[in-house]
């Protein structure tokens, strides 16, 4: 309670008296360039862990309740990212995006960071869809659920926890993954 009551202190240091009310310490806050760049990460993070997990459940279920032609081969893409080194991956993606212009934009990151993460998201998602039985989504078809509805009312629900780690892994991984879209100072040694 203290800290809040002397953030609003006027002197620099805490003391007594009071200095007098202040917003200045809040203020500087803003305009501190790694507390902007810490926002940042967690815009990029938080925005890679609800993609990955969508992208991830949809890729889960089509997986799951599906069987058609190419299944592997879907699989196998989908599973690719992680197997490749991430030095190579991440020269690749910067390669692609700067022939493209497209390089240092956070959207571009965000996309770098679900290719890689999308495939853990579907790995945790499919190994719980593994354990739901047939029969429950099959019910809610026969009592008059749409697809859709069975999804939502069965499946989503039965998904919650895999979901949940699903968001949390894949925000690790961007965390893991990121590098400063910013560019680096000039230096200013000769």
């Amino acid at each position: 309670m203290l800290i809040l009551v002397f953030s609003f202190d006027r002197n620099r240091f805490p003391s007594v008296p009071w200095g007098g009310f202040s917003l200045a310490w809040h203020q500087a806050i803003w305009t501190d360039s790694l507390v902007v760049d810490a926002f940042g990460i967690v815009l990029i993070a938080t925005g890679t862990a609800i993609i990955s997990t969508v992208l991830g459940f949809v890729a889960a279920y089509v997986d799951y309740r599906y069987r058609f032609r190419g299944q592997g081969v879907f699989v196998g893409l989908i599973a690719m990212p992680p197997a490749v080194p991430a030095t190579i991956l991440g020269m690749a993606m910067l390669a692609f995006l700067s022939r493209i212009g497209f390089s240092g934009r956070i959207d571009t990151i965000i996309a770098c960071h679900v290719a890689v993460a999308t495939s853990f998201s579907m790995a945790i998602i499919r190994l719980r869809l593994s354990e739901i039985g047939s029969e429950l989504e099959q019910a809610a078809w026969k009592l008059g659920a749409s697809r859709f509805r069975a999804i939502v009312s069965v499946v989503l629900p039965f998904c919650r926890q895999s979901l949940i780690a699903s968001f949390f892994l894949a925000a690790a991984i961007s965390f893991d993954e990121f590098m400063s879209w910013r560019r680096p100072p000039e230096s200013s040694c000769g």
